[in-house]
């Protein structure tokens, strides 16, 4: 089952740490880990550095890391319509949970969330935006640093979706042998299960007038448009779970599908949809100019979708920054792959 973020309007006064999970607002790092350098972070269009936009904590089931993913983006027009102007980076810290529960970070995207039955959680947010953040961490004597952001700071709710979601009923097809149940291993799997039928499907798409360059495809409108009373939400992760494309998988998606560090395969974890332009606002605090940018609807996306090294590999000794693989579909339709190599 996947699990549902919607972005909360509410911004909660308290200090964050690194096990919290939040939109907008300032980066928070592992403890005695530098923010990610300029070249880690700079956008491949213009090469100015890219706005952080996101924090995810998501340990991976019994890992002995914290584990959280960092979402950085250009907004600038021309880089925009490039699709190549995102950047995931994942940083994880070594650490033994304290036994007792109450030590333990009550709210994240886990891999085993199959067990947790709260109704949603409301994530932290940064108190105070005009200054540099520094968390205290319970029971170490260390300190997280920060990276100030340029967005506005909101909460996260999080659910778990009780919609079954498999690419029969994405793709509108009733023939069970193409179904993609969430367990599926790899990006691999999920490629060989897409059929015949879909990629015959397409010749169709592209002769009705509706699905114009601008548009979404049938398939991801019919997601979108049967998400219930709450509307699509803005944040859907499922670890080593279904994608959902805007149309078809990108065709050299497969030449991707090992990690670029260790050789282990690549999983899906999550994506963003465009109702976060809803919650995404600059920050008042800032006046500054954006080239080409509508400041009402800052992104021009359909999805922004992360893959991940199913083992998540990490040196204890020598990573503090690694780059994830993340495929960006625009509203223009653009597909781009950024993959580190």
């Amino acid at each position: 089952m996947a699990l549902v973020g919607y972005i909360n309007s509410q911004t909660p006064g308290h200090i964050l740490n690194y096990s919290e999970s939040f939109f907008g607002g300032n980066l928070i790092t592992f403890p005695n880990v530098k923010p990610p350098p300029v070249d880690k972070i700079q956008c491949m269009v213009c090469r100015k550095t890219m706005d952080f936009i996101m924090q995810l904590y998501c340990p991976i089931g019994d890992s002995k890391y914290h584990r959280t993913l960092y979402i950085f983006v250009c907004i600038n027009g021309p880089c925009q319509s490039s699709g190549n102007n995102w950047k995931v980076l994942r940083s994880q810290y070594f650490i033994k949970f304290d036994q007792n529960s109450q030590s333990k970070p009550c709210t994240n995207w886990s891999a085993e969330y199959e067990n947790d039955s709260s109704d949603g959680e409301s994530w932290g947010q940064d108190a105070d935006k005009s200054s540099e953040i520094q968390c205290k961490v319970e029971n170490l004597n260390e300190q997280s640093s920060s990276l100030i952001g340029r967005f506005q700071c909101y909460s996260i709710d999080i659910y778990e979706d009780t919609t079954i979601t498999t690419t029969s009923n994405i793709t509108n097809h009733d023939d069970d042998d193409i179904e993609v149940k969430s367990s599926s291993p790899s990006i691999k799997h999920f490629l060989s299960k897409w059929s015949e039928k879909v990629l015959i499907d397409k010749e169709f798409i592209e002769e009705d007038d509706n699905t114009g360059p601008e548009a979404f495809s049938d398939e991801l409108l019919s997601y979108i448009t049967n998400r219930g009373e709450y509307g699509c939400e803005d944040i859907r992760y499922c670890w080593s779970g279904q994608p959902i494309f805007n149309g078809l998988p990108p065709s050299d998606l497969a030449n991707y599908s090992t990690c670029h560090r260790c050789g282990s395969e690549r999983v899906f974890e999550l994506q963003l949809f465009s109702t976060i332009n809803n919650s995404l606002k600059l920050s008042t605090l800032l006046n500054e100019d954006y080239d080409g940018v509508n400041v009402s609807w800052l992104l021009n996306i359909v999805t922004v979708l992360i893959f991940t090294c199913r083992d998540s590999c990490w040196s204890q000794t020598a990573d503090d920054w690694v780059e994830e693989c993340v495929i960006v579909q625009t509203d223009k339709n653009v597909t781009n792959i950024i993959c580190p190599s």
